[in-house]
């Protein structure tokens, strides 16, 4: 919940809801972390959430408290000697809670059960499921990104994760082909959009907020951009790993120009999503404040870059309100392309992988996203600057469908008997 990537953040926060809204007196545990804490959640009727965090460790030191390998033990020990489940279920400790929990529902992060970010990580995520699948409780696998899965014992461990899965829900339909690729067509695998379109926004408090206010009631145009600090370095290599079709300090440079250019009365809206806790090579600030930097001065006098993110640490529902306010919005960091669509405001998603057209399908956005890694430069702007002038359509046509996929997330537990 206060990762400083807000699109993690999103993805708890609104499962959370989402819980809440389908058993509104859950007790409810985040699994994951070093320490164990309380957090609570205002919600914008006023109620308080309170979640607890339930440690998880996974370092080479296997006499920590928590750590992963006591706890897969004591539950093996508590599936063959009953009176040992008996006693530590009552215990206030991350195996007492996982041994007394009635389900067990599993995110990834949107998109991290895959390969793609490294065999290390693939695997404790996949000891985490597993963990909370030996307890033999209903385990659901929440909408999600499934693959790629490239090496074989990537898909040996996904396959075991998925099998032991009692619902598998995927956010896009090439996931829906993944999952039964890998355990066949038996899999009990549905589709939902991703579970942030139901993420309420709640309005922060500042001297920006306001000024955005005053700026839309004066008749100004708010075009909101958000810029990957992660891509605009290149990647975690910094070697365009990513393969994108050009370079996206270019890029982002002409869409910024191009924007400011669309009409006088144009607001430029630097929104970062990834926030400063992140350290520079992923921050979306500091990549904001560098494109900045390249703006002609005539230009940068009409450019915000939202600040929001700096007070409001791990909430992704303070930014979602100020993207909810923009006229247009265009983004690489998807969740913060989620949190325009699901205000409808027109969107354009600035793509650097599979998840964005997979997810925009189920809203029926699929052309609203833009593939960086088979677009040039020129091809890139001048789909950015023709959606803007469908910006009026897209809105209808987002008027139309958001409601229908907001009602279709929250009704997605309403079958789980438990």
């Amino acid at each position: 919940m206060d990762t400083a990537n807000l699109g993690v953040s999103a993805l708890a926060y609104s499962t959370i809801y989402l819980v809440r809204h389908t058993w509104p007196t859950a007790s409810i545990y985040v699994l994951g972390g070093r320490i164990s804490n309380i957090s609570s959640i205002k919600t914008e009727s006023g109620k308080i959430i309170e979640i607890e965090h339930l440690p998880l460790r996974f370092c080479p030191n296997i006499f920590v408290k928590n750590h992963a390998l006591w706890i897969f033990l004591g539950i093996m020990f508590c599936r063959v000697f009953l009176p040992l489940r008996r006693r530590w279920v009552s215990k206030s400790s991350t195996l007492g809670k996982l041994l007394c929990s009635s389900l067990f529902a599993d995110i990834t992060a949107g998109d991290s059960f895959s390969d793609i970010y490294g065999m290390k990580r693939l695997t404790w995520l996949y000891i985490t499921k597993r963990l909370c699948q030996l307890t033999c409780k209903p385990f659901i696998m929440l909408p999600q990104t499934y693959g790629p899965f490239q090496s074989r014992m990537s898909k040996v461990l996904a396959s075991r994760a998925l099998q032991e899965s009692d619902l598998i829900i995927s956010r896009d339909r090439e996931g829906v082909d993944v999952v039964t690729s890998l355990i066949g067509d038996h899999a009990n695998v549905h589709l939902c959009p991703d579970t942030a379109f139901i993420l309420e926004p709640v309005r922060g408090q500042s001297i920006q907020i306001n000024t955005l206010e005053t700026l839309k009631a004066e008749g100004k145009i708010l075009v909101g951009l958000n810029v990957s600090g992660l891509l605009y370095h290149g990647g975690y290599t910094g070697k365009n790993e990513f393969e994108l079709k050009d370079d996206y300090k270019r890029l982002v440079k002409g869409i910024a120009e191009n924007s400011l250019a669309w009409d006088p009365q144009a607001i430029l809206v630097l929104v970062p999503h990834v926030v400063p806790n992140s350290g520079e090579w992923e921050n979306d600030y500091v990549a904001s404040r560098k494109l900045v930097e390249q703006l002609a001065p005539e230009e940068q006098r009409r450019v915000i870059v939202v600040e929001e993110p700096l007070s409001k640490q791990g909430d992704p529902r303070a930014i979602k309100w100020i993207i909810g306010k923009l006229d247009f919005f265009m983004g690489s960091r998807m969740h913060a392309t989620i949190a325009a669509l699901s205000q409808c405001v027109p969107t354009l998603g600035l793509a650097y992988s599979k998840k964005f057209l997979g997810v925009y399908e189920t809203v029926g956005m699929s052309e609203c996203v833009v593939d960086l890694r088979k677009l040039d430069r020129a091809e890139v702007l001048q789909q950015v600057d023709h959606k803007y002038t469908l910006r009026n359509e897209l809105r209808r046509r987002l008027n139309d469908v958001i409601p229908k996929t907001k009602r279709q997330v929250m009704e997605l537990l309403d079958e789980i008997q438990i």
